[in-house]
């Protein structure tokens, strides 16, 4: 195939091949530049691609500046986007020369928040191609003012995003009732940290009927609970909505994550016990499971996930705590043999080294048959200073067989690759 001189190999492929190019690099980012720069037709036919990234705006009026500057073209492009709700700003009252009365003031301090909602409103249905949102309230404490609008504007989604196939709620929703989610027919995933206003009982209504939700997210804080046992919201002093029985009744859970930033050695863990782990094996549709801990769990759990796995059809999993043992793997039965894909914390060269030997060994005696990828998640940490450490230490007795290089070979030749993620680079 020719082009001509000067112009980009890339054009000479069909356009509908180039549209998939620029959109899996621009969603990326990391290349995003450097592909845009190469000429003015690839920049026209790929830009609309960055607007298809997920998009953050850290407050309203930063959202409704960014839609009034931004050509009207690529709203349509806009799927993906994260809102910061701040609260409103009342300083307007304060500048006020007027003389009123408290109650009058009461109902021009509601004025303000009126304003504000309708504002968001109208920058909102603006991005009518959204069907993915992140709404992030304010994390401490809040006004009555404040929840009020927050629950107002949470009643607006379903009219606002009906096709809406992805939610999450951050920060402080500990005062929101969920059933604004019963508008959400199409909602395939939703992301929350475990408490609201819901009692566990309507959490495990609302969220069961809810046909197309697939998977299910909890993210706990243990900054916004009570310091003394994690087990109430520090605002509401309500006990969580999220339990086993919530689990149970989500008929066509597909994907299950979470992530658990308490510390047990404190105060009980919420989230990661053995109820809610027994409860997720009546899902026959569960195959993807992530478990993000701030804490290493004692032995009781590992034993309780043991059993799990060993009777689940897990294909993507990820297990990610502190002081990860390698030596957990075989010893609790970690990696079911119906794994595809598996994330695993490295906390160092000498980790990676003994896990890949484990996946190794296992995949030579015909387990793991369908496991094609090894994801390492590590932290920041110089590979060259690591790299130094492991060399030291397995100076006196490795061998060219069991060097991790190698075995990483081996296991690509088996049909597993292994690969890993910084977490520097996570969104």
């Amino acid at each position: 195939m020719s082009h001509s001189i000067g112009t980009p190999p890339l054009l000479a492929i069909p356009l509908e091949l180039r549209e998939m190019l620029y959109k899996e690099v621009l969603l990326d980012g990391a290349a995003g530049p450097q592909l845009l720069r190469t000429c003015r037709e690839i920049y026209t036919e790929a830009e609309k691609y960055l607007y298809q990234r997920p998009l953050f705006f850290h407050s309203q009026s930063i959202l409704a500046n960014w839609l009034d500057t931004t050509p009207k073209k690529y709203h349509d492009h806009v799927i993906d986007i994260t809102i910061h709700l701040q609260d409103v700003d009342l300083n307007p009252l304060l500048n006020s020369t007027s003389n009123t009365q408290p109650t009058s003031s009461r109902l021009r301090s509601w004025d303000l928040y009126e304003l504000d909602l309708k504002n968001l409103h109208k920058s909102l249905v603006r991005l009518r191609n959204v069907n993915k949102v992140t709404i992030r309230a304010v994390s401490g404490r809040q006004s009555f003012l404040y929840r009020d609008f927050l629950g107002r504007f949470l009643e607006t989604l379903g009219d606002i995003y009906p096709a809406m196939v992805g939610l999450a709620l951050e920060g402080n929703f500990h005062h929101q009732n969920l059933r604004f989610l019963a508008s959400l027919l199409q909602l395939e995933s939703f992301s929350f940290d475990g408490f609201s206003a819901t009692s566990p009982s309507d959490t495990a209504s609302i969220l069961s009927d809810l046909e197309r939700l697939t998977s299910l997210s909890i993210v706990s804080h243990h900054a916004m609970l009570t310091p003394t046992n994690h087990l109430h919201s520090t605002f509401t002093e309500k006990t969580q909505s999220f339990t086993d029985t919530v689990v149970r009744n989500m008929n066509r859970l597909a994907s299950f994550h979470l992530v658990e930033r308490t510390f047990p050695e404190q105060s009980p863990s919420l989230f990661f016990t053995s109820d809610v782990l027994a409860s997720l094996h009546s899902h026959s549709s569960l195959t993807k499971l992530t478990l993000n801990l701030s804490y290493t769990p004692v032995e009781e759990m590992l034993e309780a996930l043991d059993n799990f796995l060993g009777h689940s059809s897990i294909e993507s999993l990820e297990l990610d705590w502190p002081n990860l043992d390698p030596g957990a793997l075989s010893e609790h039965d970690l990696l079911p043999n119906t794994t595809k894909h598996f994330w695993i914390r490295a906390m160092s060269l000498d980790a990676a080294h003994d896990i890949v030997l484990n996946v190794l060994e296992s995949r030579t005696n015909g387990e793991l048959p369908d496991l094609r990828r090894v994801v390492f998640v590590r932290e920041p940490w110089d590979l060259m200073e690591h790299d130094a450490g492991t060399h030291q230490s397995h100076s006196s007795n490795e061998t060219k067989e069991t060097s991790l290089p190698y075995a990483t070979r081996n296991l690509a030749a088996l049909g597993v690759m292994v690969s890993w993620y910084t977490e520097e680079s996570r969104s």
